[in-house]
């Protein structure tokens, strides 16, 4: 039953991805913009003060370009200082 879908919608999606292409060579940006994590804060920082964010809301955004920085060792904790319990089965 599998197959026969796959079968009838393989054209299908080989001419969205045939449109995708061929839209995304006339609409072809030739500047990619990025910003560094310092300015996107900043764009964080002005949203919440136009109100567009509440501190609720970009607390999250925050921590997720934030986490970036973290060593493994700031995080996780060694084995060798974990209490554990073996297990009996």
């Amino acid at each position: 039953m599998l197959k026969f879908f796959i079968t009838i919608l393989r054209p299908i999606n080989a001419s969205f991805a045939w449109r995708k292409t061929f839209i995304a060579r006339i609409v072809k940006n030739t500047e990619a913009q990025t910003c560094s994590d310092e300015e996107f804060i900043i764009i964080v920082e002005e949203v919440e003060t136009q109100g567009g964010l509440d501190a609720y809301e970009s607390g999250p955004i925050r921590s997720a370009i934030e986490f970036g920085e973290l060593d493994a060792v700031e995080i996780v904790t060694p084995r060798i200082d974990m209490a554990a319990m073996p297990v009996i089965r």
